[in-house]
């Protein structure tokens, strides 16, 4: 059931769906709306049934109706009355006849306005934010900021964002991650150093994704990846702490205990558990995308061997990790960052955080022997080349200079701030702890 409150100030709105090319509005008497759905609730031949009900400010009900909505061809809901103001969480507003000039901006004010708890999930991020900052302080880590505009995205698998500085008739981009230049400071000697920073990557939206986002990158001398592992379940079950009262969280139906000591699980048991894939007995790309498509997983068209893997993980082992878990020990061809675990030539001291089945935070000791990294760096290039992965990681030749000069020991950390704020506020969709998120238009609709 959606319910609509009646209020004053608009002439028109606008409902999306947000899988689908409909947009529709209505004006005065003429009024249209369309039920709002996540992209995972259904597929897309699904049909809904669902009541909508207004009410006036007093609460007293002004109509409610049954209806139908079928999402293959957009069908839409017509209804009679004069409703100056509908509040919908998911929404476009505007006073504009025009649907095309419809401004996510009036919605946020009106939501917040309107709706108390959409504005304390949108507000528990700055919280959190301000938390973690106290909790590195207390530790004696020192918050620096890095360059947004970088000559070579690097220090990720991500496809950047490209601008042009005028100026200087010089390509940049906007930072995949702040990485690198966060450990050149550890080789100048600052020994515990972190950002809170916005992250920018070319990619698509879903309920766990926005194109520009914030993340947490720390970088602490003289420490491993065993090391950030306990940093990271004390940090998380102190920010729930601090903002919730409480290191139990509610996330739909699951209890979350955040409290520490969260679980380790090898990687390569784990994917033998869940798939029965044993990755070291096939070490091709041809061997694993035999073992993936006897099992149901999709393999992309040239795809290389650590990016099956990968969905091998996706696909098979993160829906089953619901309570908080580090997956460690990875294959070396996923972590060109990272450093070997000792006595092993395949195997590096990674780990990935896992909360509720969703990736939280991404971790190693880092990869300090220069002439290991850049042969890394080099492997990567060619790869790319060879497979036309545009998001594989690239070389950053002023980073290895740095690195030549000695870096010691490092245990990093990155770490997304939005999906640690749907974890706290229990949210399920990273637009509801965004309070700007990137959304499609009907100018987006119109262009395809």
């Amino acid at each position: 059931t959606l319910t609509f409150t009646a209020s004053e100030g608009l002439d028109s709105i606008v409902v999306q769906i947000f899988n689908s090319n409909s947009l529709h509005t209505g004006n005065n008497q003429d009024w249209a709306a369309t039920y709002v759905f996540q992209e995972s609730d259904m597929d897309i031949d699904t049909t809904v049934f669902f009541n909508i009900s207004f009410s006036d400010t007093a609460g007293n009900l002004v109509d409610n109706i049954n209806a139908i909505d079928t999402t293959t061809d957009g069908s839409w809901i017509r209804f009679d009355g004069i409703l100056p103001f509908l509040d919908l969480v998911s929404f476009y507003s505007t006073n504009e006849v025009n649907p095309e000039l419809a401004v996510l901006g009036d919605r946020l004010i009106l939501d917040f306005i309107s709706n108390d708890s959409s504005k304390e999930v949108a507000l528990v991020k700055p919280k959190i934010i301000a938390s973690i900052r106290k909790f590195l302080e207390e530790k004696n880590f020192v918050e620096v900021e890095t360059p947004i505009l970088v000559p070579v995205a690097a220090g990720a698998m991500a496809k950047p964002f490209i601008t042009k500085h005028n100026a200087l008739d010089r390509v940049l981009y906007l930072r995949i991650a702040t990485e690198l230049n966060l450990k050149k400071l550890i080789v100048g000697g600052v020994d515990k150093v972190f950002e809170l920073g916005r992250i920018f990557r070319n990619e698509g939206i879903d309920h766990l994704h926005n194109p520009e986002f914030t993340t947490l990158e720390s970088y602490e001398s003289y420490s491993d990846y065993n090391d950030v592992m306990k940093m990271v379940e004390d940090m998380v079950a102190a920010v729930s702490e601090n903002v919730n009262g409480s290191q139990i969280v509610n996330i739909g139906d699951e209890v979350i205990d955040l409290t520490p000591q969260w679980e380790r699980l090898n990687l390569r048991d784990t994917i033998k558990k869940y798939s029965g894939i044993d990755y070291l007995t096939c070490r091709s790309p041809q061997e694993l995308e035999k073992e993936m498509q006897s099992r149901g997983i999709h393999v992309e068209q040239g795809s290389n061997w650590g990016r099956m893997l990968d969905k091998v993980i996706s696909y098979s082992v993160e829906p089953n990790l619901r309570q908080p878990c580090f997956l460690i020990d990875y294959p070396v061809e996923m972590s060109p960052l990272a450093k070997k675990k000792e006595g092993e030539d395949n195997i590096v001291e990674r780990f990935e955080a896992f909360v509720c089945g969703g990736e939280l935070a991404n971790a190693f000791t880092e990869l300090n022997d220069p002439i290991d990294q850049r042969k890394r760096f080099e492997d990567q290039e060619k790869l790319r080349k060879e497979s036309g992965d545009d998001e594989l990681d690239r070389l950053e030749e002023d980073f290895l200079i740095a690195i030549e000069h000695g870096m010691p020991p490092t245990g990093g950390l990155g770490l997304g701030i939005d999906r640690l704020a749907m974890i706290i506020s229990g949210a399920k969709s990273i637009r509801d702890v965004l309070i700007f998120p990137q959304l499609k238009t009907l100018q987006d609709n119109n262009d395809d």
